[in-house]
């Protein structure tokens, strides 16, 4: 990189994430540069006025955005484009793909752009994700969130007036919910249900156990790994226990069975969403992602002819505790944004997402798509919103996991549910989902250290 490039990146950076109301400097010449952004589920009107805000300073730059609606399609083809020495030059990935992925990445440039920035901009859980080290333990920033994520319950306000009127919400903790989900439950005359308090349990028929499963060590302090090459949740008796406590909804000999083989779905793909709505269960476990798409689908589902629940019904709240203390947990899964090594783009690559993360912006951003702040000085205007408050609360307190890949690690946890539902002993299982997923950890450890790239005095 020469000179002016390096001191362009710097500037630009700095005077952008502390606050400096100094105009940036500006490239020398008006070269035209294209580039090109991948995002998934992310409609280009929520983020457009970042983009314009950012060609109306650089009216040399054209960005081409595209947008993905399915995951693995959406992995498959930048792994692909990166593999032949292309791919986007800005995109979006899961919190735990950074770390694993590093070499695929180019970092924000070090000079000036510091590690206590990110930290003070960002709310706390997202810096262990995005910031990494050296041997040297130097910090390098290799993404940034645009928003952020946490696990939540989400629950039907009637079916609690009707049943707890008392509270008309859930319980704050785990302990409390289950005999919410009793009080809830109906059966008729033949033992069916009617209704459910809350369905989990059976990962064929629910979707987020394997999430409820790291929120849980995490709220009774089991660390998911022993070193940087090991896990550490086997052979643990609060594992067990967890795992008890997970299954037990899905296990007819259960005092809390409320998870049948659901035979009504029309659309088995929806899983728990569709029993929520047809108001078949009175609560499911969800991020806030899961919380809007829940009104796409009752657009759907009616379209279909199937009556559904009133949306004014929908509520979400924070996460259950294992106990009600001030030593709460939640567990925080999002997406970050990130550059590609391949990009000839490095420096405006970087500016455009320096901008992207502007208060200004990102306010406009959260007022489009409904999503939880990754800065923390946005925080107190969402703390504000009656539907959110309690949710978003979540976030002084969340935590993340590192995972060599999530999606394998999710359904190797999902498999040790599902072999544990009505077993009186589910150690072994937990022992053989551990050392799975110790196959998976790479030689470098699920914490890698990066390459040394700090500039030389």
């Amino acid at each position: 990189m020469n000179r002016f490039k390096a001191i362009f990146l710097i500037s630009i950076l700095t005077l952008t994430l502390t606050g400096c109301r100094k105009k940036p400097l500006q490239p020398v010449d008006n070269t035209p540069v294209t580039l090109n952004y991948y995002k998934l589920y992310e409609p280009e009107e929520n983020i457009r006025p970042s983009l314009m805000a950012f060609q109306k300073k650089f009216p040399n730059v054209t960005i081409n955005y595209k947008t993905f609606n399915d995951f693995d399609q959406y992995m498959e083809t930048i792994l692909n484009e990166m593999s032949e020495g292309g791919g986007p030059d800005i995109f979006s990935v899961p919190n735990s793909w950074v770390a694993q992925n590093y070499k695929k990445l180019k970092p924000a440039p070090v000079a000036d752009f510091k590690a206590e920035d990110f930290e003070n901009i960002f709310v706390g859980f997202t810096f262990n994700d995005n910031v990494l080290k050296d041997k040297e333990e130097n910090e390098y920033i290799y993404g940034v969130p645009l928003s952020t994520d946490v696990l939540g319950l989400i629950y039907n306000k009637e079916h609690f007036e009707t049943s707890i009127p008392q509270r008309g919400k859930p319980a704050n903790n785990w302990q409390q919910l289950q005999t919410d989900n009793r009080i809830l439950t109906f059966k008729d005359n033949n033992g069916d249900f009617l209704r459910t308090g809350i369905q989990l349990g059976n990962p064929n028929y629910t979707s987020l156990d394997s999430d409820l499963f790291y929120l849980k060590l995490l709220q009774n302090d089991v660390s998911f790994y022993k070193n940087n090459l090991q896990v550490n949740f086997q052979g643990n008796v609060k594992s067990s226990n967890i795992l008890t406590y997970i299954t037990s909804f899905a296990d007819s000999k259960s005092i809390n069975y409320s998870t049948p083989v659901y035979k009504q779905a029309d659309t088995p793909e929806l899983k728990e969403i569709e029993s929520f709505l047809r108001g078949k269960t009175s609560m499911i476990l969800g991020y806030n992602y899961t919380y809007q798409n829940l009104f796409k689908q009752i657009q759907l589902l009616k379209r279909n002819g199937i009556d559904t629940i009133d949306s004014s019904n929908i509520r979400i709240q924070a996460i259950p505790q294992e106990t009600i203390s001030e030593n709460k947990k939640a567990f925080a899964n999002y997406f970050t944004e990130v550059v590609n090594h391949n990009t000839k783009q490095e420096n405006y690559s970087w500016r455009l997402l320096a901008e992207m993360i502007q208060a200004p912006n990102l306010r406009n951003y959260y007022e489009k798509s409904f999503k939880p702040s990754s800065r923390r000085d946005l925080l107190a205007e969402q703390l504000n919103n009656r539907v959110f408050k309690d949710y978003i609360s979540q976030l002084g307190y969340a935590e993340t996991f590192k995972f060599s890949d999530k999606t394998k690690v999710d359904q190797i946890i999902n498999d040790m549910i599902l072999d544990s539902i009505e077993k009186t002993n589910n150690r072994p299982n937990i022992t053989k989902a551990a050392s799975q997923i110790n196959q998976l950890i790479p030689q470098g450890g699920i914490t890698p250290k990066v390459p040394n790239i700090m500039p030389k005095d």
